[in-house]
């Protein structure tokens, strides 16, 4: 299973927003497992990923988060 939703990350960071970023991932997330938990054969793998864009295209450069280590702004 991939779960690839949350909020839109583009746009002016208000403390709205950042609320709306976080809990889109995290409720999203909660919601998922505990319906995954429920029924018979739930996938053997939940992969979840949001603001995959984030880097943008940086061609066959190796990214790591250390790359853009910056204090939590959620």
């Amino acid at each position: 299973m991939v779960n690839l939703s949350g909020e839109d990350i583009y746009g002016k960071w208000t403390k709205e927003k950042k609320r709306k970023i976080l809990d889109s991932r995290v409720q999203t997330t909660k919601l998922l497992c505990k319906t995954l938990a429920s029924i018979n054969r739930p996938p053997k793998v939940l992969v979840a990923a949001s603001a995959t864009g984030y880097y943008g295209d940086r061609g066959n450069e190796i990214l790591s988060e250390i790359i853009l280590q910056q204090p939590a702004i959620l």
